[in-house]
């Protein structure tokens, strides 16, 4: 949804209800609507399949980018009747972050920090 957007800052913070700070958690980009505010998601990165791929998200850089995508769409992903989701005013936009679905379910790989040994190995 993009229409007129407000920055929530401190000072118009306080005006804010625990579940409207729900709604606006993820990135401070926001619109009044009638007594509550409503998150605006960013359309995805075209590239969001490449950088949120399973292969991909297999290193630490891809993990981290695909993360970073990620974070400003996560309302998407809260359950639909939940009153912090955004995804029934966001439905299009919603679907484009799909691919991140992937990291609901995936352990943060290991570092990629390695030894300068031959076996790749991290001395104890």
């Amino acid at each position: 949804i993009v229409t007129h957007n407000s920055k929530v800052n401190e000072s118009s913070a306080s005006s804010i209800n625990d579940d409207d700070i729900a709604h606006i958690r993820v990135k401070d980009n926001a619109r009044k609507m009638g007594d509550s505010y409503v998150l605006e998601i960013d359309p995805a990165p075209f590239n969001l399949n490449e950088i949120c791929s399973s292969t991909s998200i297999e290193t630490m850089k891809g993990f981290m980018e695909c993360s970073r995508d990620f974070n400003g769409s996560q309302c998407c992903f809260d359950p639909k009747n939940d009153p912090r989701s955004c995804y029934k005013r966001n439905i299009k936009i919603c679907n484009q972050y799909d691919v991140c679905r992937v990291l609901i379910s995936a352990d943060m790989p290991l570092s990629s920090i390695s030894s300068s040994g031959d076996d790749g190995n991290v001395p104890v």
